[in-house]
């Protein structure tokens, strides 16, 4: 299956529809959780939703890694900031966390039990909202934890028919420039195109030499 792009129009619209629908549920949140740097994408358009019918929800942010690179995880998901801290969360809360993407679900986990081992509030009284959905029929140990909500569902029935999700509002890593060019267009290509010789004026030589092989490697001419 390799790379799907997905616009950003796509994912403001699902997310207008995932709030809409998360509204109909009976459920209102009084904050939403953004996982950074992804569940922004999603969170944003949910707040203001909330904002249009006037429902006072307060936006959050959790900061999250657990990706080296591309495909490539991290041994242990890092959770290293709440704002607001979970210490100010009320027993009788109720929150969103809104991600762009479900994968192995450990990302989420993470974020769910350390809500649920910091603070009182109960299972019961978090929804997982996000846009995109992969699941993966051949792994005998499923996800505890699943979405409540999602726009999009990718069915893997097989270990090598990787899927990676590329979101076309501000990611370039593994991107060379045609393919930049291709999916962002010319304009873009030509600000990311750098001026080498400035570089190396300003920074130090490693940093020089970091940037001019990054971009020699992804097809820009300097």
């Amino acid at each position: 299956m390799g790379k799907i792009f997905v616009n950003p129009e796509d994912v403001r619209d699902d997310s207008f529809e995932l709030t809409r629908k998360l509204l109909e549920t009976g459920f209102i949140p009084t904050i939403v959780y953004a996982s950074m740097r992804g569940g922004s994408n999603v969170a944003n358009p949910m707040s203001e939703y909330f904002k249009y019918l006037g429902l006072e929800v307060r936006y959050g942010t959790v900061i999250v890694s657990s990706y080296l690179k591309e495909w490539i995880r991290k041994k242990k998901v890092n959770i290293e900031g709440w704002t607001p801290p979970l210490s100010d969360i009320e027993p009788n809360e109720k929150i969103v966390i809104a991600e762009d993407m479900f994968d192995t679900g450990k990302t989420i986990s993470a974020i769910v039990n350390e809500i649920l081992s910091e603070t009182k509030v109960k299972r019961d009284q978090i929804r997982i909202v996000v846009r995109d959905y992969k699941f993966f029929t051949y792994k005998k140990q499923q996800p505890k934890i699943k979405p409540d909500l999602y726009a999009v569902k990718y069915i893997i029935n097989s270990p090598p028919k990787k899927v990676w999700i590329h979101y076309d509002s501000h990611e370039l890593v593994g991107l060379k420039k045609k393919k930049i060019i291709k999916h962002y267009g010319p304009d873009v290509a030509k600000s990311i195109e750098l001026d080498i010789s400035k570089i190396k004026k300003s920074c130090d030589k490693k940093t020089y030499e970091k940037v001019k092989s990054r971009l020699l490697e992804q097809g820009f001419n300097i």
